[in-house]
C-alpha cells in the first residue's frame, strides 16, 4: 500500500506537466491548421474577387440574362469546382451560388456570422441547418465573394489533432509510468522493512524495535528509533483516551434517560404528557387484568377554562393549570396511582388495587377540594376559583377492556356531567367482563 501511494504521488507528479506541454503543443498545433484553413479560403476569395472587378460587372443585376454572369459562373465552375461559394453584388443579391446551398438567384444574402463553438477564430454561417466556416472578400466595386469550407475540414482539422493528442498523452503516461514505478519501489522498500518490523513485533515486544535492526539510510533509522518512543507515548494515550469514552458514555446514557423522561412529561405541570400516560396505563393495566384487580379512570375537565384565558389571559390560565395539577399530586399519593395532561384543560387519572369505592372516594375528595381552591395571582386583586366536571370508568379485575375503551366510556360520563351543568361527577362501573 504504501508502495502504491508513493508510486500515485510520483506518477502525478511527472504526467500532470507533460500532460499541460501537450495540451499546449496540441493547441499550438490546432491554431497553425486554423490559420491555413483561413488562409487558404481567403486566398480563393480574393482570387473571385478579382475575377468580378476584372468582368466590369454593373452595379446592380436584373431579371434578365447578363453576358457577364455568366462568364462569371463559368470561371468560377473552372477554376474552384470543388468549393462551395457565394457572390453578391452592391445590393447583397446573391450573383452567383454553389448548387449544395440552394440559394435563390437574386435573393439578399447578407452573409451574418457567429462565433464558432470550435474555435474562436472561426465565424460560421447557417445554411440549410448545416454550419458553414465562413470567409468573405469584397473588391474595390463592392462585390463581396463568401468562400464556404466544408464542415467536414473543420471536424477533420481537430479530429486529427485529438488523434495526436491521445497517441502522444498515451505514449507519454506510459514511460513515466514505468519511471514511477521503479522509483516508488526505491523510496518504499525501506519504509517497508520497518513496517514488516513493527508487524512481526507484538505489542509487548515493541520496545525492542529500533534504528539498528534496519538495513536502510541513517533517516529511516531515525524513524524507527521515533516510532520505538512514540509507541509508548501512543498506548498511554489509549488507556487515557479508553477511559474518557467510558466516562462519555456513562454520561451519555444519563443524559438520555433524562431526555427520555422529558419527552414524556408535560412542561407546563411536570404531569405526564400523553404519550407518557398511555405508555403507563396500558402496563397497569395489563397488570390489573393479571392479577385480576379493579381499576378506574377518571378524565377530568376544568369547566368553563376558556373564560378564564379569555378574560385574564393565558399567563393566569397556566397558573391555574398548575394549582390545580398540584392539587391532584397532593390526593393521589400511591405509587398505582398514575397521572397525566391530556390535553388543554383536560387531566387523566388511573387508579389500581383495593376497590372502586376507594376510587370513587378519591376522585371526590378531589371534585370537593377544587370547589374551595383558591389561586392567586400577583397582578389580580380577587383570587381565581374554577370548579370541575369527571368522567370516571371504573372495572373489576376480570374486565378486558382496552386503554381506549376504557378512555371511551369515561369520556361519554364526562360529557354527562358537562349537558347536565358542569361542576359534577358521573361514574360507570363495569362489573362483567367485556367480551
Amino acid at each position: 500500500r504504501l508502495a502504491t501511494n508513493i508510486f500515485s504521488l510520483s506518477a502525478m507528479t511527472l504526467i500532470l506537466p507533460t500532460l499541460v506541454i501537450s495540451l499546449l503543443l496540441t493547441s499550438a498545433s490546432t491554431n497553425k491548421g486554423e490559420r491555413q484553413l483561413k488562409q487558404s479560403a481567403m486566398s480563393q476569395a480574393t482570387s473571385i474577387s478579382l475575377m468580378t472587378a476584372q468582368l466590369d460587372l454593373p452595379t446592380g443585376i436584373s431579371q434578365s440574362p447578363d453576358k457577364r454572369i455568366n462568364t462569371l459562373y463559368q470561371q468560377i465552375d473552372q477554376a474552384l469546382p470543388q468549393n462551395t461559394m457565394v457572390v453578391t453584388n452592391t445590393l447583397k443579391q446573391v450573383v452567383y451560388a454553389s448548387t449544395e446551398l440552394k440559394l435563390t438567384p437574386l435573393s439578399v444574402f447578407l452573409g451574418s456570422t457567429t462565433p464558432s463553438i470550435i474555435s474562436d477564430k472561426l465565424e460560421i454561417v447557417m445554411l440549410n441547418d448545416i454550419a458553414y466556416p465562413i470567409h468573405p472578400k469584397t473588391n474595390a466595386e463592392n462585390w463581396t465573394v463568401f468562400v464556404l469550407n466544408s464542415p467536414d475540414a473543420v471536424i477533420g482539422l481537430f479530429t486529427e489533432q485529438i488523434i495526436r493528442l491521445g497517441i502522444s498523452l498515451l505514449v507519454t503516461i506510459l514511460l513515466f509510468l514505468a519511471i514511477a514505478h521503479r522509483l516508488s519501489e526505491k523510496m518504499a522498500l525501506p519504509l517497508v522493512n520497518l513496517v514488516k518490523l513493527n508487524t512481526e513485533n507484538s505489542s509487548d515486544s515493541i520496545d525492542a524495535i529500533s534504528g539498528d535492526n534496519l538495513e536502510a539510510s541513517s533517516e529511516i533509522k531515525a524513524v524507527a528509533t521515533r516510532l520505538r518512543k512514540s509507541h509508548v507515548l501512543l498506548r498511554d494515550f489509549e488507556q487515557q483516551l479508553q477511559l474518557q469514552v467510558t466516562e462519555k458514555t456513562e454520561e451519555l446514557e444519563q443524559l438520555n434517560l433524562i431526555l427520555a423522561a422529558q419527552a414524556k412529561e408535560d412542561g407546563l405541570t411536570q404531569l405526564l404528557n400523553r404519550s407518557g400516560f398511555d405508555e403507563l396505563a396500558n402496563n397497569a393495566i395489563k397488570t390489573n387484568q393479571r392479577l385480576n384487580q379493579p381499576l378506574s379512570l377518571a378524565i377530568v375537565d376544568i369547566d368553563k377554562f376558556k373564560n378564564i384565558n379569555d378574560t385574564y389571559g393565558h399567563p393566569v390560565g397556566d397558573e391555574c393549570l398548575k394549582a390545580f395539577s398540584a392539587l391532584m399530586q397532593s390526593h393521589c399519593k400511591r405509587e398505582t396511582d398514575i397521572i397525566g395532561r391530556y390535553g388543554g384543560e383536560e387531566f387523566v387519572i388511573l387508579m389500581s388495587g383495593k376497590d372502586v369505592l376507594s376510587h370513587h372516594q378519591l376522585i371526590q375528595n378531589i371534585h370537593l377540594d377544587t370547589q374551595q381552591l383558591k389561586v392567586n395571582i400577583a397582578t389580580l386583586t380577587n383570587p381565581i376559583s374554577f370548579t370541575v366536571s369527571v368522567g370516571v370508568c371504573s372495572l373489576f379485575g376480570d374486565s378486558l377492556m382496552s386503554l381506549a375503551d376504557i378512555i371511551n366510556v369515561a369520556d361519554e360520563e364526562l360529557y354527562k356531567c358537562k349537558n347536565n351543568g358542569r361542576n359534577q361527577m358521573s361514574i360507570v362501573t363495569i362489573e362483567k367482563a367485556s367480551e
